[in-house]
């Protein structure tokens, strides 16, 4: 089975899956990603070619692959970044669009709350701001949130297997706030988070099947130096 071939197993694969986003597979996905097909097509005529070049030495051989390889990897790499740089940007102005529209139904923290609540956190560890987190009002998380900002990360002792141990650690674990901000969003725009996720989904296809193509070219010169 060609390059091309094994490769277009796998979009079929992520097509599937991408069917069942709110609108189904964007328009202009497919072709998109039928343009790695093509890269991968043109790989495969130019590895049978060499291999069929009688005037060519083994090391000949060796070294046009080696070349035709890595224009193919550089032509992948520079298709994802194409791909991701337009999605990348459109899923932020997305997220801070609805970040906005959350925040504009809760009171800005005044400067007040922001510098008592960081007086107070200071006094617990990540665990119980974690909790306190957990336990608040939206109104309320949005202060803790700007106060954890605020602090950034602070040195603590903490005690591990070996002993104790001097790190590093952000108050309030900045993935926590993000799974609080997201949660915040949906209950205001359902519709709107849906559609950020299946950006996300679309993003990770283009990364995942980027890394697939080069997968198959490098394992294909292995191949090739086996025989």
């Amino acid at each position: 089975m060609s390059l091309k071939q094994s490769f277009d197993v796998h979009i079929g694969t992520h097509l599937e899956s991408l069917k069942l986003m709110r609108n189904g597979v964007p328009s202009g996905l497919q072709e998109q990603l039928g343009e790695v097909s093509a890269i991968l097509a043109t790989y495969d005529a130019a590895l049978a070619k060499i291999e069929n070049n009688t005037h060519l030495t083994t090391a000949g051989k060796a070294s046009q692959i080696k070349d035709a390889r890595h224009a193919a990897l550089a032509a992948v790499q520079q298709w994802k970044a194409s791909r991701t740089t337009g999605i990348d940007a459109q899923t932020a102005a997305k997220r801070d669009a609805l970040q906005t529209q959350a925040d504009q139904a809760l009171p800005a923290p005044t400067e007040l709350q922001v510098g008592n609540m960081v007086q107070r956190l200071s006094a617990f560890n990540p665990l119980e701001v974690s909790i306190l987190y957990s336990d608040a009002t939206d109104a309320e998380r949005r202060v803790i949130e700007a106060a954890a900002e605020a602090i950034g990360r602070q040195p603590r002792r903490v005690t591990l297997s070996g002993g104790e141990q001097v790190v590093w650690e952000h108050l309030l674990d900045p993935e926590r706030i993000a799974v609080g901000r997201e949660s915040r969003m949906e209950r205001t725009n359902p519709e709107g988070v849906t559609a950020l996720r299946d950006l996300h989904r679309i993003r990770d296809t283009y990364d995942t099947l980027a890394g697939t193509a080069a997968g198959l070219l490098r394992d294909s010169v292995s191949m090739v130096a086996a025989t």
